[in-house]
């Protein structure tokens, strides 16, 4: 019969696995079957599974750097709630591509650009609403954590929640601050196990 040897890109396994990554070697599959038991091909499929690329060093770093900085927090307070928005500006200028001041700022870009599921700006970067979307989080937890702060409520709880929500725009910021402060090699393959 015809033959047709296919090449397909795997994943890149840079965390847990999970339900994505079965659907790469389930929907290759059920093509192979079909184009070997419809029509006859002789189907030589090939895919590889690539498990170590820069995006697993930065996310073990960011892993890693994050666990840190929530380690060190036994509470909410104002210096953690200023390297939050610290992050959230630095975040918003290098992802969003704004610079933008204060809360107005962002409630003005927010207003500009909706929900995130802008069309204009999702055809500029297929990747904005998941960026905008860790922007908000960001923001709505500095101003959760500023009421906390107001209240007199500096718990561990608090100070976590702010961390948790806003992880994506911390981590970078961290890895931006101390990326060159991370020696131990163990957080790589841990990330992996």
């Amino acid at each position: 019969g015809n033959k047709v040897s296919w090449y397909a890109c795997g994943p890149t396994v840079y965390d847990a696995a999970h339900l994505g990554h079965a659907r790469n070697y389930v929907s290759f599959d059920i093509i192979r079957r079909i184009m070997e038991d419809y029509f006859n091909y002789d189907v030589n499929l090939v895919m590889n599974v690539t498990d170590i690329d820069d995006k697993i060093i930065v996310r073990a770093r960011h892993k890693h750097l994050l666990t840190e900085y929530k380690r060190q927090k036994a509470g909410l307070d104002a210096q953690t709630v200023q390297e939050a928005e610290a992050a959230f500006h630095a975040f918003v200028g290098a992802m969003l591509g704004e610079n933008i001041t204060g809360d107005a700022g962002w409630k003005l870009y927010v207003n500009k650009v909706g929900d995130g599921k802008n069309a204009q700006m999702l055809e500029a970067n297929q990747k904005f609403t998941m960026l905008f979307d860790a922007a908000q989080a960001t923001f709505e937890a500095i101003v959760a954590a500023r009421q906390n702060l107001a209240e007199g409520t500096a718990s561990k709880e608090a100070v976590d929640a702010l961390i948790m929500a806003s992880e994506d725009v911390l981590s970078q910021w961290l890895d931006a601050q101390f990326a060159t402060t991370v020696k131990d090699h163990r957080i790589f393959r841990d990330l992996a196990a």
